[in-house]
């Protein structure tokens, strides 16, 4: 109904749920459709009929779409978005200083410094990260929100992946290295959770950085399989790209037996495409599996 603001406020929510709905079950167009009708909504709420307490509605909506167009690689919108949703919620911020308009922000921060990484906008996707990780342990230390532990894990995971990428081996291992410890000091022990998926995460890259490093100082092939063990026990063994490192770091030691096994159960979870990487190595390693039994 125009001119309504109850009946334009539950359809724009409508549409947003839905959004988020269409993107887990992996349908970003579509999601992405749902989040820009929701936007109009919810800006007209905002701007035409003075709701200004739906604002953060409106920067969610940009947020969710931000993400959703990231998947699709329309990256400089996806940032556009992302800009829009920090800048909402900063000024939230600012002036309320709630703890949900906090939470937003620092979500925003680190989606936005998602899109700016696939950029290779390594430096300011790493500012975004350091604002979204001091967010986070501020609300965690300050105000109790122990809930919000897995995105710190997430943030600082991010974090050392992007000092990876810009050659800084030892503050990245150091970075995620804290996100394993922190996980553990809570034990993230049960598959599935968001905490046993943010170990994961850093268990994996780290084992990657243990088992294949050229630098001595970081080589560690013991630590790079008990990493990379583990990280796939937290996945159920059902994450073909952790059993992949899992495998890679198997045959660094020469262990082409295991590094076989492994990827071959890569291989059965990932596309069907006998002339993938992953499949040419796996043939690979059956060769050198069959040459050491031989030998």
């Amino acid at each position: 109904e125009e001119g309504k603001v109850e009946p334009t406020a539950d359809l724009a929510k409508i549409l947003h749920q839905r959004g988020i709905a269409l993107r887990d079950l992996g349908k970003s167009a579509a999601s992405v459709r749902d989040h820009s009708e929701a936007v109009v909504l919810y800006r007209r709420l905002v701007e035409q009929m003075g709701q200004s307490d739906t604002t953060i509605d409106l920067a969610t909506a940009l947020n969710d779409r931000g993400t959703a167009l990231r998947v699709q690689g329309k990256l400089s919108d996806a940032v556009l978005d992302l800009d829009q949703a920090v800048e909402l919620c900063t000024s939230l911020v600012e002036k309320h200083g709630r703890s949900t308009d906090t939470v937003s922000l620092a979500m925003s921060l680190n989606n936005r410094a998602n899109v700016l990484g696939d950029l290779g906008k390594l430096a300011d996707a790493l500012d975004d990260y350091d604002k979204a990780i001091a967010l986070y342990t501020r609300l965690i230390d300050e105000e109790g929100r122990k809930d919000l532990t897995s995105q710190l894990v997430t943030g600082l995971n991010n974090r050392g992946i992007v000092l990876l990428q810009q050659g800084k081996t030892q503050q990245a291992v150091q970075e995620l290295e804290e996100a394993v410890d922190l996980c553990n000091s809570l034990g993230a022990q049960e598959p599935g959770t968001d905490m046993a998926n943010g170990l994961a995460v850093g268990l994996n890259v780290l084992a990657k950085v243990y088992g294949t490093s050229n630098a001595a100082r970081f080589h560690d092939s013991a630590k790079a399989i008990e990493y990379a063990t583990r990280a796939c026990e937290l996945t159920n063994h059902q994450n073909a790209d952790l059993l992949d490192t899992l495998a890679t770091v198997y045959a660094a030691t020469r262990d082409f037996h295991a590094a076989y096994r492994w990827l071959a159960k890569s291989v059965q979870l990932g596309p069907d495409d006998p002339k993938s990487e992953r499949a040419t190595r796996l043939e690979y390693y059956r060769q050198m599996k069959s040459r050491m039994r031989a030998d």
